[in-house]
């Protein structure tokens, strides 16, 4: 049996491009700086070609379905590649400024993204009510606190004696602590994922034999 397994190949190489990574970071060595960027390079064009994938991806998944007609999706799928090779022939032939490629960033583009941005907050509506819904103390304390941020953000709240105040109190201390624990919290687990995944011992992506 050999010493690596064809699963245990890419393991290895993640680890010896981690560790180089890693440290040329720490350690001022020309050769290992030389080599990290020469890495860098590297990943920049595999990166590139995974982008072309991901695009004969698209075109295949989508082009069976349209010539299998398949229910409720051909005609996306149709749509989706038409809007895909005009925008992508527009930019690449005429470049980014060309008002073409600008008439369909700006009046078809933004107002889809604004339009779906916009949906979600009828979601946030519904997930507010719920967690309003004054049960305990935790809850009456968040519901106050949401109140006084919400009128804090409104013309009304600036009239109101203590609110301007309380809302810059409230984003300052209690809120910021939170976010920097959590942001503490997920850097350790970004370091521990890349440790464990450095090792061999996430194999979330590898399929056994």
């Amino acid at each position: 049996m050999s010493f690596l397994k064809i699963k245990e190949i890419p393991i290895v190489i993640t680890l010896i491009a981690g560790v180089t990574m890693i440290a040329a970071y720490f350690v001022e060595v020309p050769s290992l700086v030389a080599f990290s960027k020469s890495m860098n390079t590297y990943i920049l064009t595999i990166a590139a070609f995974a982008l072309f994938i991901g695009i004969i991806n698209v075109i295949r998944t989508n082009t069976l379905h349209l010539l299998r007609r398949t229910p409720g999706r051909w005609y996306l799928s149709g749509w989706l590649l038409f809007l895909m090779f005009l925008v992508s022939g527009i930019g690449v032939g005429f470049g980014p400024k060309h008002p073409v490629y600008l008439f369909i960033n700006n009046n078809l583009y933004v107002p889809l993204s604004a339009a779906v941005m916009a949906l979600t907050a009828f979601f946030i509506t519904s997930a507010a009510y719920r967690a309003f819904r004054v049960r305990s103390l935790e809850s009456v304390l968040f519901f106050i606190a949401a109140v006084i941020v919400m009128l804090g953000n409104t013309g009304i709240g600036d009239l109101i004696p203590g609110v301007p105040a309380s809302m810059v109190w409230l984003i300052d201390v209690p809120t910021m602590s939170a976010n920097r624990g959590m942001i503490i919290a997920i850097g350790i687990g970004g370091v521990l994922m890349g440790l464990r995944t450095l090792v061999g011992l996430e194999k979330g992506a590898i399929t056994e034999e």
